[in-house]
């Protein structure tokens, strides 16, 4: 995939410096490294696998989860807003007319969606690296013998920079070098922030038509009915359409919240544990309540090589999440899996 171009569009080019952060990323991975070998290699297979250590790699998993839907959400509700306050303005300028408004309104559609790369670029290469620090430091802690450190839900809302240049990973507000890198540098990363926007645009452009033209139709309808016309059938269309998109984008917004961010989340646990260099296994986990769907319940403990995919009907699935194998829409969407990964003795 050719991202040249999107990198310099989005202010994501390889940066000066970054060089210098390679060299002390590398120095503290071979560091990490080098520490884990001391240990016995019935502890580094299994130290992750204990009831306690689970409970908290879990409860640490959804404490940054559940900060970055938030952020999302917030992302995705404020766009909205912004959509639905330009279609008011869609509508206004043809007078609700029946004809021209909905081609006006999917014109703007087409080109509002555009936009919204530049906003989600920035909180998704932000939450790949939250999730890479995280996974790499599960697997290469600073200090073995500690476990893991836990993660707090962040539940007010941080400014935009905050959110791009720190995320909510505690990691990233410190002093000390971590083993894996700002993926702000990692091309690989950002092309896959940019495929899945990409991937996701469009299909969000075809439901907000999609609702937008019932809407619309069926304020039309009622103004009609109610003997409407000129400038009270424009502002009786306009106000049915507001309130109607407005409580629908709000259910909308977390959903796509939820759906993105696991497969974000999934995927930067990936270049997390790729980065170590460790031989490893990766296991599917579900939340294990009431709403976990047949399928997920199917891959439920699974534990496979890192090179190898999760298979259901037929689908294959690199870690919760994805789609990049063809896998539909009633696997993916508001999943809440995820990957826990062990180390694996190699040959």
């Amino acid at each position: 995939m050719d991202t040249k171009g999107k990198y310099d569009e989005l202010n994501f080019t390889i940066p000066k410096g970054s060089k210098e952060e390679a060299t002390s990323t590398a120095i503290e991975l071979v560091e990490r490294r080098n520490k884990l070998r001391e240990e016995e290699w019935d502890y580094r297979t299994n130290r992750l696998r204990t009831p306690e250590v689970k409970k908290q790699l879990e409860d640490n998993h959804f404490a940054l989860l559940d900060s970055w839907e938030f952020a999302l959400n917030g992302l995705f509700t404020d766009l909205f807003k912004k959509q639905n306050l330009g279609l008011q303005q869609v509508i206004a300028r043809n007078n609700a007319n029946i004809f021209t408004t909905p081609i006006a309104v999917n014109t703007y559609i087409d080109s509002n969606f555009k936009s919204w790369s530049k906003d989600m670029i920035g909180y998704y290469v932000s939450m790949l690296t939250d999730f890479a620090y995280y996974q790499a430091e599960v697997l290469l802690p600073e200090n073995f013998q500690d476990g893991t450190y836990t993660y707090e839900k962040v539940t007010q809302r941080k400014n935009k920079e905050d959110i791009i240049n720190t995320g909510f990973n505690p990691s990233r507000a410190g002093q000390g070098q971590l083993p894996v890198g700002n993926l702000k540098y990692n091309r690989e990363a950002i092309a896959y922030a940019n495929e899945r926007i990409n991937k996701s645009i469009p299909d969000m452009a075809k439901t907000s038509k999609d609702r937008f033209s019932r809407s619309f139709r069926r304020s039309y309808d009622e103004a009609i009915s109610k003997g409407l016309s000129g400038s009270q059938l424009t502002d009786y269309v306009a106000d049915g359409v507001r309130g109607t998109l407005s409580k629908q984008n709000l259910n909308r917004g977390l959903m796509i919240a939820r759906t993105e961010a696991t497969g974000l989340a999934n995927y930067g646990r990936k270049v997390g544990a790729k980065a170590t260099g460790l031989v490893y296994t990766k296991q599917w986990i579900t939340s294990g309540d009431a709403v976990v769907r047949e399928a997920h319940m199917s891959l439920s403990g699974q534990e496979i090589d890192e090179h190898k995919s999760f298979v259901y009907d037929g689908y294959k699935l690199d870690y919760p999440g994805d789609y990049s194998n063809g896998a539909p829409a009633n696997l993916t969407i508001n999943c809440r899996c995820w990957l826990e990964y062990h180390e694996k003795r190699g040959i």
